[in-house]
């Protein structure tokens, strides 16, 4: 996540101003070669070898100033980091939500043309034995067309929204890698 990568930049950029603060150290070695020609030698070497220790002991407050804005800058890096994680958490639960309910309606659904098949069937069969009217036989086959209708729908829309929230993901996966 971006906003993981800022708080570890954040933190390094700490270390790096803390780092103007503590004593520093640079060991550095010469070697020269001159060719002289005395009667005595006719090469000549030396080597030198140069040590410094360096420690700031006063710096106008400047590099302390820049360490308090990188630890308050980290600190927003922090509370934006918990915000992302917190925001991605709600996300999941209300689409982890969101799916359970769709399929909790759409088994209701399925269970309403059950049932209404299981009234047309009953229907029908005491139309047949003459206790029910042929009034009564059309209207439970307009109530199983209508939950047969609902049944569609509700596929529909269960696949369309469940393609479209797809396609909405892949867009943002889309655009936070470009």
């Amino acid at each position: 996540m971006i906003a993981k990568i800022e708080l570890n930049q954040s933190e390094m950029d700490i270390a790096i101003a803390e780092s103007d603060l503590k004593p520093s150290a640079s060991l550095s070695l010469e070697r020269s070669y001159a060719e002289d020609f005395s009667s005595t030698y006719d090469q000549r070497e030396k080597d030198t070898l140069k040590a410094t220790i360096s420690w700031p002991f006063y710096s106008g407050g400047s590099k302390r100033a820049k360490i308090n804005k990188n630890t308050n800058l980290k600190t927003r890096k922090i509370l934006l980091f918990e915000d992302a994680v917190k925001t991605t958490e709600k996300n999941v639960g209300s689409a982890w939500s969101n799916l359970e309910a769709s399929k909790s309606f759409l088994n209701s659904v399925r269970s309403q043309v059950r049932a209404a098949k299981i009234a047309n069937e009953g229907i029908a069969a005491e139309y047949e034995r003459g206790s029910r009217t042929t009034l009564d036989v059309i209207q439970s086959n307009s109530l199983l067309l209508a939950a047969k209708i609902s049944l569609a729908e509700s596929e529909r829309n269960n696949l369309h929204d469940s393609s479209v929230k797809k396609s909405k993901k892949r867009g943002k996966k889309w655009l936070k890698i470009t």
